[in-house]
């Protein structure tokens, strides 16, 4: 597994994005998502989000912030229950499924240098259009 990737994306629509992922480099900014648009700007924070519309100067503040111990005993719960019978996974099979059909379509770009389509969102799940799912 890789501790470290960047990627870039693009939407059907043409909107680009940059994903940049790292397991071993702390880079010490205060949100792990940042997305910016025409109408304006999301931070997802580690101690609080906040988010500004381009007509606006104000930055509107939602959300407490991650909480990894609560986040991780959620899984744990999630997963426990889901043994027991008690609940559905909250990630599955599918979930899974994606991201590794991501992970490859982000190799097979790499090796070819080209960008490379992941999926249509058919049955509420992306997929690549290799993986016949949903078809």
């Amino acid at each position: 597994m890789e501790d470290t990737t960047r990627l870039s994306v693009r939407s059907a629509a043409g909107a680009l994005a940059s994903i940049d992922l790292s397991w071993s480099i702390d880079k010490e900014d205060e949100s792990y998502v940042r997305l910016y648009g025409t109408h304006g700007t999301v931070l997802v924070g580690w101690k609080q989000s906040r988010y500004r519309q381009s007509s606006s100067p104000n930055w509107v503040v939602f959300g407490q912030g991650y909480d990894k111990i609560r986040a991780v005993a959620r899984q744990i719960m999630n997963f426990a229950a889901a043994i027991r019978g008690e609940e559905s996974l909250l990630i599955g099979p599918e979930d899974a499924m994606a991201c590794v059909e991501v992970i490859e379509a982000a190799y097979a770009a790499l090796r070819s240098n080209q960008w490379i389509a992941v999926g249509e969102p058919a049955d509420g799940a992306w997929h690549s259009s290799k993986s016949g799912r949903g078809q």
